[in-house]
């Protein structure tokens, strides 16, 4: 009987420890509501590109934005989900003319952090080019 009881609070608190452990990492890569502004710039070793100042607005799993220059970055709208290790993926939900590039469309997966009061969404692609979000709730 003993054993039993031992082994049913046992149980219980190693699944409360767990929850509070996906707690602590849903609340690692919460991605708070509401409407971003900042810039957008792409880099390389050799080259940075002129920033674009662009808006992001988060609600409800659901993206909208735009930028001051036409398709850099392409934003429009669609939805986004955040997944384990500060990653973030895009679901454009918009369609594209073919006379630009790209991989300026906000697409596919990200990583996301959190800076200096700043969101920080970054994108690596051919070893060494990353495009940059830098953003504060507005």
């Amino acid at each position: 009987m003993y054993m039993k009881q031992l082994t049913i609070i046992l149980s219980l608190t190693f699944f409360t420890l767990a929850c509070r452990e996906d707690d602590a990492i849903s609340q690692a890569f919460r991605l708070d509501e509401g409407t971003y502004e900042g810039v957008f710039y792409r880099s390389s070793p050799n080259a940075r590109w002129a920033a674009a100042d662009v808006t992001l607005t988060f609600e409800d799993g659901r993206f909208s934005g735009s930028s001051d220059q036409d398709k850099y970055p392409a934003i429009c709208e669609g939805t986004y989900q955040l997944v384990e290790s500060n990653r973030v993926i895009f679901s454009n939900d918009c369609i594209w003319t073919a006379d630009f590039d790209w991989r300026f469309i906000l697409d596919d997966e990200f990583q996301v952090t959190k800076r200096n009061q700043k969101l920080v969404i970054t994108r690596e692609y051919e070893g060494e080019v990353v495009d940059t979000y830098e953003l504060k709730l507005e």
